[in-house]
C-alpha cells in the first residue's frame, strides 16, 4: 500500500503576488496526490486588514483551494486570527470550524491530528484532544508553530542554515505541555509517523528528541506556498507505506517550478 499526499501552508492570500504563487503551488502539488493538508496562514494580515477584507481573502483562499483539489484539511495560523492575534471566529465561519480534530486519512488507517497553536501555545481543546488519543492507532500531526527542539532552533535569524529562528518556534514550556499531554495518552513513540509544522517560511527536515521519551521523531517544518517573506515557495510530497501492520512515511521537499 502506498498513499501519496501533499503538505503545504503559509499561502498568505492578500500579500502581493501570493494568489499567483499559491495557484502554481497547488496545481503542482495535487498531481497524483490523494489529498492536501494546509497548515495555516491562509491569508496575510501584515497590514492589519479590516473585517470585510479578511472575509474576502478567506473566501478567495477557499475558492482557489477547491478549484484544484477536492479533499483538503485546513489548519489555523497566526495570520488567520481576527483581530490579528485575536479570536478565530472569521476563520471558523469562512474556512473551517473543525480544525482541532482527528480524522482518518483517505486510503489509510492512519489518523491526522490537527491542533491549534496559532498564538504560539496549544489551545486547551487541543491538549485535551491529545490526551484522548488511542495508543493503538497511528498518527500524523499538523499544527502551525514549530515545536522547540535543541537541534531545530537557533537564537538568531539565518535563512541559510538547516535551523529555524527561535522567534518562530514555540517555547520550551509550550512544547513540554504538548508532550505531557502525549504521555498521558500513553501513545507509543512508534505510533507517531511524523509531525508537520509551518510558520518559519523555510523547509527543514529533522529527527528530533523530545521530552517524556518521545525520541527520534520525524519533524518537518514546511515552507510557504505564497509570496510573504518567502524566498523559496514549495510543498512537501508525502508517501505513506504499509507492510503488514507496520507503517512508514517518506517525505520529499518539492520546490515550485516557475
Amino acid at each position: 500500500m502506498v498513499v501519496q499526499f501533499s503538505v503545504l501552508g503559509d499561502s498568505h492570500i492578500g500579500a502581493s503576488g501570493s494568489e499567483t504563487i499559491y495557484r502554481k503551488v497547488l496545481k503542482q502539488a495535487v498531481r497524483n496526490s490523494k489529498f492536501i493538508i494546509h497548515g495555516g496562514d491562509a491569508i496575510d494580515s501584515t497590514t492589519n486588514p479590516g473585517e470585510q477584507e479578511k472575509i474576502r481573502r478567506f473566501q478567495l483562499f477557499k475558492t482557489i483551494t477547491k478549484e484544484y483539489t477536492g479533499t483538503y484539511y485546513y489548519n489555523i495560523g497566526n495570520h488567520d486570527l481576527f483581530p490579528y492575534q485575536g479570536a478565530s471566529d472569521l476563520f471558523r465561519e469562512h474556512v473551517a470550524n473543525d480544525f482541532v480534530s482527528v480524522v482518518n486519512l483517505p486510503g489509510t488507517q492512519v489518523k491526522l491530528v490537527r491542533l491549534n497553536n496559532a498564538r504560539g501555545r496549544f489551545s486547551l481543546p487541543s491538549l485535551s484532544l491529545v490526551r484522548m488519543l488511542h495508543p493503538s492507532d497511528y498518527y500524523i500531526f499538523d499544527f502551525h508553530w514549530p515545536l522547540y527542539g535543541g537541534n531545530l532552533v537557533q537564537s538568531f535569524t539565518n535563512f541559510d542554515t538547516d535551523k529555524i529562528p527561535q522567534s518562530h518556534a514555540m517555547t520550551r514550556e509550550a512544547t513540554q505541555e504538548f508532550f505531557n499531554a502525549l504521555r498521558l495518552s500513553t501513545l507509543p513513540r512508534s505510533h507517531i509517523l511524523a509531525i508537520f509544522t509551518h510558520h518559519a517560511h523555510k523547509f527543514v527536515k529533522k529527527t528530533c528528541n523530545f521530552p517524556n521519551g518521545y525520541s527520534n521523531i520525524k519533524n518537518f517544518v514546511c515552507g510557504c506556498a505564497g509570496a510573504h517573506a518567502c524566498p523559496r515557495p514549495g510543498y512537501y510530497q508525502v508517501f505513506i507505506t504499509r507492510a503488514g501492520q507496520n507503517y512508514d512515511l517518506f517525505v520529499q521537499h518539492i520546490p515550485l517550478t516557475r
